[in-house]
């Protein structure tokens, strides 16, 4: 009798282990709706199903909670980001000039200094100008939610599948673990119920 009663946590346990582990295939398959015949009705995964409205509100999430257009435009204007554009503009221009003129030339370093010289004073008045206006085009025609949104939907489900796979692994198979644990419990309060009552 005992050995009966053995088995209907265990059956229990992987009944839980099971479900739970079909509910998290169960998010991303089956990729197609499959119609049942007869009550109208399909068998979609989560993800695929409802896909659209994911991704528009995971760009909207991120656009308003972890990185806005007006985020982008204040590290485009800040005056690091500016710095670091002349640092490198002066350097890539003296490079090409310096490079297109002959080696014969006695006057090169001077040259060098001259260019470099012109550079810092006028780049940074251009850059500035630059800036305004690819902040003025972020503010009217960049929509970074939008952008979120089309790379979501393009991306590949059988990738993002295997993708939170890889980053949830542990957790996933927590769930799983948890579903058995719970069968198991719930196989001994049946048990319970069976042999006090």
């Amino acid at each position: 009798m005992s050995v009966k009663l053995l088995i209907i946590p265990l059956i229990g346990a992987f009944i839980g282990w099971v479900t739970n582990k079909l509910a998290i295939k169960f998010l991303f398959w089956p990729l197609k709706p499959i119609k049942i015949p007869f009550i109208r009705y399909e068998i979609q995964g989560v993800l695929p199903r409802r896909r659209k409205e994911i991704a528009a509100t995971v760009g909207l999430v991120v656009e308003r909670e972890l990185l806005s257009a007006k985020d982008l435009i204040k590290y485009l204007n800040s005056f690091y980001t500016k710095e670091k554009i002349i640092e490198k503009a002066v350097l890539e221009l003296k490079r090409a000039v310096l490079n297109s003129v002959p080696k014969y030339i006695p006057f090169k370093k001077s040259l060098s200094e001259f260019i470099e010289s012109r550079l810092l004073n006028g780049l940074p008045k251009i850059i500035e100008s630059i800036s305004s206006s690819i902040s003025e085009d972020l503010k009217n025609s960049f929509d970074l939610s939008k952008s979120i949104e089309e790379k979501l939907n393009n991306f590949d489900l059988v990738y993002l599948e295997k993708l939170t796979y890889e980053i949830a692994s542990k957790e996933l198979k927590h769930i799983e673990i948890m579903g058995g644990v719970l069968g198991f419990l719930i196989g001994l309060i049946q048990v319970a119920f069976a042999v006090f009552l």
